[in-house]
Parts: structure tokens; C-alpha cells; sequence
């Protein structure tokens, strides 16, 4: 246990109970996707740490009371926005309350005065308010664009003595200011930083929309491979497609300099790339052309682009880097258009999207066997389906990914989704040596790429190198601040190797448990925590998803479940296994030894 000085936010939702009394499943599903889409993002701009959550409300853990303030604002005027989508009825409203104090960390949680006299705080905020304490306001003054109503000594609850406290103005803030309160918690990365928007469709027909897509997250591909910019991901990235675009807010959503928008029109034959690279501080155009080109010439367009950019935006680039840039593209345009067509579908990942992108995957390997990209694709989905539907089997789904991605890192060494689909086959298979090999590879060549480094950080966790995979991690998320649940999930399983349970069930909380074995790690994070009614609770819901794809012997146990999934689990260390299987015991998933 050790002794720090923290802020702590402590926010929940006003009438919570009567909300879900009268629609649960609706009001369930808004404040997951609240806290998804609006929470996360949030502690990654303001540095924040979510070390519980009480079903309706969340508790974070900032080192700096600014961060907390400025926390808390931003969310408070997002989820009022989000409310003004909704009947007045049906508004999730918060109440949000921040505290300074000295307390007390042990696993990853956070005891001590603080946190009662933040929750206290919160519970006398006005609804859609925020209240702090005087100790937090002297750390902020002069520091905030907004203002703070001294409401004087309140009597808290179980507290022994009255707490001055202020409320924070809200109707004095704005958007404007706000987000540029965050664009300051979010610095600008040391290399020049870009963000590439979706480039706009301009074609007559509304079905090429997937062509510009694929433009644009090419090009932020090729971008990725410079080390020496820093790019945001194409999940961030997309967030702001169609309508006018502020280029100002996005820099300041993204935490760039630089913002790249287009626009693609096209026909059978020709093409037309109109692209523009704005300062998004100045609001300064850098840099705009326009390309004009056959179908054909498609490819040395895209080059002359990315060729552009990347010396506008970086002046210091040399000549051997630019021209360093290879892609495993393909002269057939038939297959290009349909692995456009396959990583669309990838991209949304539902199961029906999944079977979609196979297909256009293996019509593009058809139209072309030597393009490396659909191979790729195949084998990561050949993969994911195994999580969702190999268990009980002797995983020889590895295999068939295995031959994919091999052949997708044959066909082209220098294409990183090869290298780190295959190296998380390796992983699967035991073979670390590897696994490790073609995850540094992948990492040297598209170090800007979010998605693989959130991979990277969970196999350097499962390697026994939990601390260098937090970092990782967490790099990732600032290159896409607006990531996908699954790297959140992807982050709490980092966190129970490092020992940090009631971080890891915090960020549970906040997400659907996307993955059929998460239940797992929860009942044996819970049982390790001495908590066995939830361990209980979370060891059901895990052999209740598993029933449902297992693919072993008939009338197989919850015990053969989860010695099925401790088997497979490619973990490098017996340290890290015992852990978690005297997690399992404690849940009653596993018998005694």
C-alpha cells in the first residue's frame, strides 16, 4: 500500500434507477455507449485513471486537479449534448464532484478521505453540475476559462467537519473553450502529427463511397510507415466523415497539427483526387493540388499524394525514406477493388460483415494470387472466428490462418498486418521466439499504426512483459482517441497480468463483454479480490457463453471449459498461469489441484 496526493472524480447519473425501471435494456445500452464513446476518450485527453465503477457512477483518479476540473467539464457539456438528442424524460444527467486529498493505493484501488468526500461532493451537485472543493480550486485558479460559484461550508455526510465548496459555471463555458482546455491536456506530439479525414465521394454513384474510404485509409497507411510523423488512426480519423468539418476542433480533438481532406470523383475510367493539407492551429492551407488520372494510373497517383504530404509536413525527411515507401498493392484492378470491398466489410465486424469480407477477399485472391493484402485479412478473420466458435476443437484453425498469413508476408516483407496477424498466430501456437520476431517487424514497419499496436501491447503481456505492454497500450490509445471497445478489452487483460484487478473490472464496466471468455478473467480477478458472490456470478455467465459454441464432447463441465481455455492461453510465464488458475479455483471454475 502506498500514500499519494490525487484529485478524484466522482460522478453518477441522476435518477438512474427510475430510468431503468422503466426501459433497463435501452437505459443499459446509452450508458455503456456513454462511457465508450464519450468517458474513455476523455481519461486519454486528461490523463485520467477509472479505478471503479458503482453501476450507475465511476470513480478517476487524476495527479493533477487541473486535469480533474477540465475532466470533468468536458464531460459534463458532452453528455449534456448527448441529452439533447433525447425526450427530457429520458436524459442521462449527471452529477460530478471533485476532490483533492491524500489516500491510500493498494492494487490499483484508492482508498481514504478523498474519495468519500469526493462521492459527497457529488451527491449535493446540481443535476447536470459539478461541485469541487476548496482545496481543489485553490490548485486551479488562474488556470480555468471558466468561472466557479463559492457556495460556502457544507455538512457531508459522515464528515466531521464542514467542506467549503464551489460549483463550477457551466453556461460560462463553451465548446471552444473547452475543447481548447483539452487540446492543452492533450499536447502536441513531438513529431509533426497528422490526421487524415475520409476523403469525400463526389461520384454519382453513392456505391463508390468504399473506393475514397480506401483511398484515405491507404494513405494513412503509407503516412504510418514515417517515423518521423505521427498519425492518427484511421478509427479516430473516420469519426468526422460527412458534413462541414471544423479542421480547428479536430486538431484539438486529435491532438495534431496538421489536418489532411479530400475528395475522390470517379467514373470507370477516370479518376479525380482533390487533397488540401491545412495547419489546423493557423487554419493556413499548406498544401492543395489536384490529381487527375486514369483508373489505371490509380496507384502512382496515390504515391504522388502521399509523396506531397509527407515532405510538407515533415520538411527533414530524406530522400531514401520517401522513397522507401512499398505497398503490396496490386496492378489488377479487379482485385484491388474488391479488397477495398473486403476491408469495408472487415471494418464493421459484425458476423454477417465478417462472412462479406471472406468473401471479397477470396474473389480478390482469385482475380490476383499474388496481392498479399487479402491474405492477410483471411487469415485474421480465420483467426477471430475461432474465438467466437473453436472451443473444445484442437485449434486447427491456427493452421489454415497460419498458411494465410505466411503467404501474406511471402508475397509482400514489407506489409506490417501480415507481419503482426502472423505473429499472433505464432503466439496461439506457443512458439514465442516467433511471435516475437514478426511483432517487432511489424512494429518497424508501420510504427504509427494503432490497431497493431494494441495487439503488440497485449502479446508483450502475455510474453511476461506486462509494464512494457501498458505503455504500449497506452500509446495506442492516444494515436486513436476515439479506439474501439476491443481495445479496451484488450487493456484489461494487460491490467490483470500486472496485478491490477480493480482497474481491469473498472474498465469491464464500461464496455459490452464482446469476447465469449472475458467472464473468465473477471470471476478470477473478483475471486482473487476475495469477493466470491461476484466471482459466482462471473464464472455462470462464462460457462453459459461457452455452452453455447463448445465444440468438445458432449456433457463436458465448467471445469473442462476453463481448463480448455488456461490450456490455450498463450502465456509465457507459469507464473502468470498459476495466477490465474488459482483465480479460477477461487470462482469454482477449476477443482482443486
Amino acid at each position: 500500500m502506498e500514500r499519494r496526493l490525487v484529485a478524484i472524480l466522482a460522478a453518477d447519473i441522476v435518477g438512474y434507477s427510475r430510468l431503468m425501471a422503466e426501459d433497463e435494456l435501452g437505459t443499459f445500452n446509452e450508458l455503456k455507449s456513454r462511457q465508450s464513446k464519450l468517458l474513455l476518450p476523455l481519461l486519454t485527453t486528461h490523463r485520467g485513471r477509472l479505478f471503479k465503477t458503482t453501476g450507475d457512477g465511476f470513480l478517476i483518479e487524476f495527479a493533477s486537479a487541473l486535469d480533474a476540473v477540465n475532466c470533468a467539464t468536458s464531460l459534463q457539456l458532452a453528455n449534456r449534448d448527448a441529452d439533447a438528442e433525447r425526450p427530457a424524460d429520458r436524459q442521462l444527467s449527471m452529477r460530478v464532484g471533485v476532490a483533492l486529498a491524500d489516500a491510500l493505493v493498494e492494487d490499483g484501488d484508492v482508498f481514504g478521505t478523498g474519495v468519500n468526500v469526493a462521492a459527497r461532493l457529488q451527491s449535493i451537485a446540481k443535476t447536470g453540475g459539478i461541485c469541487v472543493s476548496a482545496s481543489v480550486m485553490e490548485q486551479v485558479k488562474g488556470k480555468i476559462s471558466f468561472e466557479a460559484r463559492a457556495r460556502g461550508p457544507q455538512e457531508l455526510k459522515n464528515l466531521p467537519e464542514p467542506i467549503a465548496v464551489y460549483d463550477i459555471d457551466l453556461r460560462s463555458c463553451n465548446a471552444t473553450v473547452v475543447n481548447a482546455v483539452a487540446a492543452g491536456g492533450l499536447p502536441l506530439p513531438k513529431l509533426p502529427s497528422v490526421a487524415v479525414l475520409p476523403f469525400d465521394d463526389m461520384s454519382a454513384d453513392a456505391q463508390h463511397q468504399y473506393f475514397s474510404d480506401g483511398l484515405s485509409e491507404d494513405l494513412i497507411a503509407e503516412l504510418s510507415r514515417f517515423r518521423s510523423l505521427f498519425v492518427i488512426a484511421r478509427n479516430s480519423s473516420f469519426r468526422y466523415r460527412g458534413g462541414n468539418v471544423d479542421v480547428g476542433k479536430v486538431g484539438r480533438d486529435l491532438g495534431v497539427q496538421y489536418v489532411v481532406e479530400g475528395s475522390v470523383q470517379t467514373d470507370h475510367k477516370h479518376v479525380r483526387v482533390i487533397v488540401q493539407l491545412v495547419d489546423s492551429r493557423s487554419g493556413h492551407h499548406v498544401w492543395a493540388d489536384r490529381f487527375d488520372a486514369q483508373v489505371d494510373d490509380l496507384f502512382a497517383v496515390q504515391d504522388e499524394i502521399t509523396r506531397n504530404i509527407a515532405s510538407r509536413v515533415n520538411n527533414r525527411l530524406e530522400r531514401a525514406e520517401l522513397d522507401s515507401i512499398r505497398r503490396g498493392a496490386t496492378p489488377n484492378l479487379r482485385a484491388f477493388d474488391l479488397w477495398l470491398k473486403g476491408a469495408d466489410a472487415h471494418e464493421r465486424s459484425t458476423p454477417d460483415a465478417l462472412g462479406a469480407a471472406k468473401e471479397f477477399y477470396a474473389r480478390a485472391i482469385e482475380a490476383d494470387p499474388l496481392f498479399s493484402r487479402p491474405y492477410a485479412g483471411l487469415a485474421e478473420i480465420t483467426y477471430l472466428e475461432s474465438v467466437f466458435s473453436g472451443w473444445g476443437d484442437p485449434r486447427s484453425f491456427s493452421l489454415d490462418s497460419l498458411e494465410l498469413a505466411r503467404k501474406a508476408v511471402e508475397l509482400d516483407e514489407q506489409d506490417a498486418q501480415g507481419h503482426s496477424v502472423l505473429s499472433w498466430i505464432y503466439l496461439s501456437l506457443r512458439q514465442f521466439p516467433l511471435a516475437r520476431l514478426h511483432m517487432k517487424q511489424a512494429e518497424r514497419l508501420n510504427p504509427n499504426d494503432a490497431d497493431i499496436a494494441m495487439l503488440r501491447a497485449s502479446e508483450l503481456a502475455f510474453l511476461g512483459e506486462a509494464t512494457a505492454a501498458l505503455e504500449v497500450a497506452h500509446q495506442a490509445m492516444r494515436q486513436n482517441p476515439f479506439h474501439p471497445d476491443w481495445y479496451v478489452s484488450e487493456l484489461a487483460v494487460v491490467l490483470f497480468l500486472s496485478g491490477r484487478y480493480a482497474e481491469m473490472q473498472a474498465l469491464f464496466d464500461l464496455i459490452p463483454e464482446i469476447y465469449p471468455h472475458t467472464p473468465a478473467w473477471r470471476a478470477a480477478a473478483f475471486a482473487l479480490e476475495g469477493d466470491e458472490a461476484r466471482a459466482g456470478e462471473a464464472a455462470a455467465r462464462f460457462e453459459g457463453n461457452i455452452r453455447k459454441l463448445w465444440r468438445g464432447e458432449s456433457g463436458a463441465t465448467a471445469h473442462q471449459f476453463a481448463s480448455w481455455f488456461v490450456e490455450h492461453l498463450p502465456m509465457a510465464r507459469e507464473v502468470d498461469l498459476d495466477r490465474l488458475r488459482t483465480g479460477l479455483r477461487g470462482a469454482g471454475l477449476l477443482g482443486a489441484r
